[in-house]
């Protein structure tokens, strides 16, 4: 056998599972391929172009890929982390059974996020981002640690992470976020800022936990203006459910304390109340003329949206409060750092709790059973269908198979997979 023959060429190798008619796993499989060619020659050497790789044996590839994880070459490992987040992009699109791909990308994705190099770091975060069904909160807790990482580039790649996992396990990402947004001084801006916005990806359900913290990041004169923007427009998203924030939004939109409140906040404030329908509010706090026009010229510059609002509150001025009706107290507005930061703290220590208690009364609320089928526990405890089934057949999950040849996993060993995770 000639040379050539002995080791056909990559291209060919290509074209020939690229054919109509090849599956569409052997597909993604050539494409992973050539992604590593075009962007890191080094990293193609090693994984070596096998052909079981064209087969689409993606669980192989993604194997390979994570032993090229713990090369010493920084640069390779880079290069693994980026393609196996192209890996689970391709997945996420496929119709087909990859869970068995996906689970050994992710697991192999773990290790770097303690890598000394902060670059291979942030990489294994943004493509753990392209993972966002295997978010297990026993993954969320992993990626969050990374938010106190010294590289702002990877507390940014961390929030990055939570955020694509918040529509799969909204309540543990909305906890980690939170910590993000009550940790006092040791983030930047930018970084609380990305948080807050995350909340959004979690859904209104989960984030209206995050509503008094929410409500004191909007008081904290010591947060940039983008930073408490950001809050007032989630609080204006979650409507009915930040009511409980709408005194902190007052406090902003009339203002008071040393530091004065900048025109896009009060403006982000007004709109808040305005989407909760609680600018009546207002009413009480403005007391004099003055305040009254300033309100009302804030009123103008949001516009149209705002029309109703402005006429309704000239119209209850004009009539006076009612006999019983007492001005409320102003709230001091950008209050000190050492304030802030206990209100912060223990704004998040009561919505933690409340979190946990929401999580323990929703596993409480199912009816108990004696029974559970590999997808339900799969649904409960965060591992893939294929993980527990595998753990089943190999004894690590005590099961035993129902007269349909499925597995029936005992309450017992839900339980314990819940507290414990997978036994070794």
């Amino acid at each position: 056998m000639s040379k050539s023959e002995d080791k056909p060429n990559h291209a060919h190798r290509r074209e020939r599972v690229l054919q109509p008619g090849i599956l569409p796993l052997a597909r993604l499989a050539a494409g992973i391929l050539d992604s590593a060619e075009r962007e890191s020659s080094a990293l193609f050497e090693r994984l070596g172009g096998k052909p079981r790789r064209t087969g689409g044996d993606l669980e192989g590839l993604a194997a390979d890929l994570g032993k090229a994880l713990k090369d010493r070459g920084p640069e390779i490992r880079v290069a693994a982390a980026q393609i196996l987040g192209r890996l689970g992009r391709a997945i996420e699109e496929y119709a087909g059974d990859a869970d068995k791909a996906a689970e050994a990308a992710v697991s192999g994705l773990s290790s770097p996020l303690a890598d000394h190099d902060a670059g291979v770091r942030e990489a294994a975060l943004l493509a753990l981002a392209n993972f966002p069904t295997m978010a297990s909160p026993t993954l969320v807790d992993r990626v969050s640690r990374a938010a106190e990482d010294p590289d702002p580039n990877v507390r940014r790649a961390c929030v990055v992470a939570l955020r694509a996992f918040g529509s799969k396990s909204p309540l543990p990402v909305v906890a980690a976020l939170l910590r993000i947004i009550a940790a006092p001084g040791t983030q930047d801006d930018d970084l609380v800022k990305m948080a807050i916005e995350g909340l959004a990806d979690c859904g209104q359900d989960a984030a209206s936990e995050a509503v008094d913290s929410l409500a004191v990041v909007v008081r904290d004169g010591r947060l940039a203006a983008d930073t408490r923007v950001a809050a007032c427009k989630i609080l204006g998203w979650l409507d009915s459910d930040a009511k409980p924030a709408s005194n902190a939004l007052v406090d902003v939109v009339v203002g008071g304390g040393a530091r004065p409140v900048a025109t896009e906040i009060r403006l982000a404030a007004m709109q808040a109340l305005i989407a909760m329908a609680e600018w009546s509010a207002l009413v009480p706090r403005a007391t004099n003329d003055e305040q009254r026009r300033e309100l009302l010229s804030l009123l103008r510059q949001i516009g149209p949206e705002a029309a109703n609002a402005r006429r309704n509150l000239q119209a209850m001025w004009q009539q006076g409060p009612p006999a019983s009706a007492a001005p409320a107290t102003p709230v001091q507005v950008g209050t000190g750092l050492v304030d802030m930061r206990a209100e912060r703290l223990a704004a998040l220590e009561s919505t933690l709790a409340r979190i946990e208690k929401g999580l323990k009364a929703t596993q409480a609320a199912s009816p108990e059973r004696k029974f559970y089928t590999v997808d339900e526990v799969s649904e409960q405890t965060g591992l893939s269908g294929w993980t527990v089934r595998q753990a089943c057949n190999k004894g690590r999950i005590k099961a035993e198979k129902g007269s349909n040849g499925q597995w029936r996993i005992p309450r017992d060993e839900l339980v314990k997979l819940q507290n414990e995770g997978l036994p070794k």
